[in-house]
């Protein structure tokens, strides 16, 4: 075993040499920080739900884990799958947690951190790239810099210096004008690798210079040499000084020896921390001999990992190493830590849980390194460059605005103001309603679906706000809202033969502009509450339907039953298809009768005629009235639009702010 680490130090101290493939990682950092953990458990809330009860049941993951590392060090957390790894280093960094309970203490430099304390110096690589693909490289870090680097504290040109540095540093220039991609998606396309992902993510947390950094698997999926290679990026990261602490399932043995200190985590419980050579001693003195020519850190986790067929005997090994290291851990590093813990007051030992996690210390740190504005207008830069760099979906909205008008154009052309007439123009107007709204609601269903991923991690990492968010994607997508309703509208007024007046187009513009946004506030709602696009969609038709039902064409208005008015009430059917009656009817009085037709008396309702006889309709004021709608309602239609259209889209912003604080 000697040998063993005799060969691998030969190894390090070649790869050590090596360094033309990297630049001089050596920043200076505003301060350094050695981060110790106490006692740190945790429990995973369950909640059990029956007919008439509701049970929540606590499963322990972690149990007492102790630790530290100092400045300049890089230290792996392994263990099998299930030991507490990712839930550990969770609970360093304070993310993810909603869902657990926890207590225990962390320090940075012997005094207790909380958890915006550490968010505000550390970094933290989550496992698993996440981007906006029509993004470049360099565009993504400009949009990096200007949410996460204080403006009060750096210029234009220190951000731009700054982004230069770190793509050198991470050998990300043959890149950085590439656009990110994504290899699972044909249609944007695959762009940059997987290794230069992983690295574009270390770049991204690079930007602020943390003094912690905190990575989740950074090798996952990597092969061994890309493995390798970001793992060596680490070590040159922590050589500047950098305090890193990564999880790492199976490391090669070419990883392994990277590593300044090792934590071995299994069933929740820490069976060992300190340097691999400290290691090989321990699982020695223990009667575990490393063969020659053998992984260590494979042959460690073996000690550590249950078997199948051999659960007991591996428990009975599992609960010896984790006694026997608890026993000896009085006479190591770790003796440092607890001597601060006990000269802590009883007050600084804080339980955390879930609902107790306000901060105690005097003073509160900001969070959020840009202004509102900052944020918005960088969000606003970043959405617009995503979608116009998508001209698939310009032109499949475009294409089938275009076809939805000519067919429609084409069924309806060219309506004659008689008897017959009254029924397909008003069978136009809502068709037309019906294809403003599906056409918009399902343009939008995926908007926060397909990114909420990326929003929760960008969110809980501090770079900007709900509300700034929320806002620039609406705003970014508002000119297409507007010109492809227009451009539908546009041409199928002529087509129909709507009510031939400038002012009435206009208006009929204005109030399909309205009706197309309330279908976008709905889908933007529907978006914001559902968890996948699958689930919006699922929701979105069973919504809509009896919205559609009482608008005012398949059912009379006064024919309505009063247990079914609400939906009349929150109908943008019901409103857009008056207003629209209105504004095509209203200033027509010679609707012309077939022979068979009797007119109607425009001063007296109670007509009456014979049978056989159809009743004719010749002013635009009778058809208003024959669906029960009033013609003096046109602007209270209009104002019952703009209305619904923002109770929609603040009930979306609402459900978007409860997920990012649920989750």
């Amino acid at each position: 075993m000697d040998q063993n680490l005799i060969e691998m130090n030969q190894k390090i101290q070649i790869s050590k040499n090596d360094d033309e493939n990297f630049v001089n990682l050596n920043v200076n950092l505003d301060q350094v920080a050695e981060l110790s953990w106490h006692q740190i458990s945790v429990w995973a809330r369950t909640e059990h739900r029956s007919c008439f009860r509701r049970r929540i049941s606590s499963t322990q993951i972690l149990d007492s884990v102790s630790g530290n590392v100092k400045p300049g060090q890089l230290l792996a957390i392994m263990g099998p799958s299930g030991s507490g790894k990712t839930t550990l280093l969770n609970r360093l960094t304070g993310r993810n947690l909603s869902q657990y309970n926890y207590e225990g203490i962390v320090l940075i430099n012997g005094q207790h951190a909380q958890i915006d304390t550490i968010k505000s110096i550390s970094g933290y690589v989550q496992q698993g790239d996440l981007f906006v693909p029509m993004l470049t490289v360099r565009e993504y870090l400009v949009f990096m810099s200007l949410v996460r680097m204080d403006r009060r504290k750096f210029s234009d040109h220190e951000r731009k210096c700054r982004i230069d540095e770190i793509i050198m540093e991470l050998e990300l220039t043959n890149c950085c004008d590439s656009r990110i991609g994504n290899r699972y998606d044909d249609i944007i396309g695959s762009g940059i690798s997987t290794g230069e992902c992983r690295r574009l993510s270390f770049a991204a947390e690079m930007l602020t210079n943390p003094s912690l950094l905190f990575c989740d698997e950074p090798t996952s999926g990597l092969d061994s040499y890309l493995a390798e290679s970001v793992i060596k990026i680490l070590k040159k990261m922590s050589q500047s000084g950098r305090t890193i602490i990564c999880t790492i399932h199976q490391p090669s043995s070419e990883v392994f020896i990277l590593f300044d200190k090792i934590s071995l985590l299994t069933q929740g419980k820490l069976a060992f921390i300190g340097s691999s050579g400290e290691a090989n001693e321990f699982f020695q003195s223990l009667g575990f001999n490393c063969p020659l020519n053998f992984n260590p850190a494979d042959y460690y986790l073996r000690q550590i990992s249950i078997i199948p067929g051999s659960k007991d005997e591996c428990l009975q090994r599992i609960n010896r190493i984790c006694h026997e290291f608890k026993e000896r851990n009085e006479n190591n590093e770790l003796k440092n830590g607890n001597h601060l813990v006990e000269e802590s007051t009883a007050t600084d030992m804080i339980i955390d849980k879930q609902k107790s996690k306000s901060s105690s210390s005097s003073s509160t740190t900001i969070i959020y390194k840009a202004s509102w504005f900052e944020q918005f207008n960088a969000l606003l830069w970043r959405s617009f460059v995503s979608n116009i760099r998508e001209p698939m979906i310009t032109r499949i909205k475009f294409s089938q605005t275009l076809t939805v008008a000519l067919l429609l154009g084409i069924v309806y052309w060219q309506q004659k103001l008689d008897q017959k007439g009254i029924m397909n123009i008003n069978g136009a107007i809502f068709i037309l309603i019906i294809n403003l709204t599906f056409m918009n609601v399902f343009s939008v269903i995926n908007t926060f679906c397909s990114e909420l991923p990326i929003f929760l991690r960008e969110y809980n990492n501090g770079m900007y706000r709900v509300d700034a968010y929320f806002l620039a994607k609406m705003f970014s997508e508002l000119p297409y809202q507007i010109i492809f309703p227009t451009i539908l509208v546009s041409l199928l007024y002529y087509m129909i033969g709507f009510y031939d007046s400038f002012s009435s187009f206009l208006m009929f513009i204005f109030i399909s502009n309205l009706i197309a946004n309330c279908g976008i506030s709905f889908g933007y709602m529907i978006s914001c509450l559902s968890s996948s696009t699958k689930m919006a969609i699922a929701l979105s038709s069973p919504l809509i339907l009896p919205l559609l039902l009482f608008g005012g064409f398949f059912i009379n208005n006064s024919t309505i039953p009063i247990y079914f008015k609400l939906f009349k009430y929150i109908s943008w059917f019901y409103y857009g298809n008056e207003a629209l009656i209105i504004t095509q009817w209203i200033n027509i009085d010679n609707i012309t009768c077939s022979t068979t037709t009797t007119m109607i008396n425009e001063t007296n309702n109670n007509f009456h005629h014979d049978d056989g006889e159809q009743r004719c309709l010749t002013k635009g004021i009778s058809v208003i009235e024959e669906l029960s709608f009033d013609p003096n309602n046109l602007f209270i239609d209009i104002l019952a639009l703009i209305i619904l259209i923002i109770v929609m889209r603040f009930l979306a912003y609402i459900c978007l702010s409860l997920k990012s604080k649920i989750r």
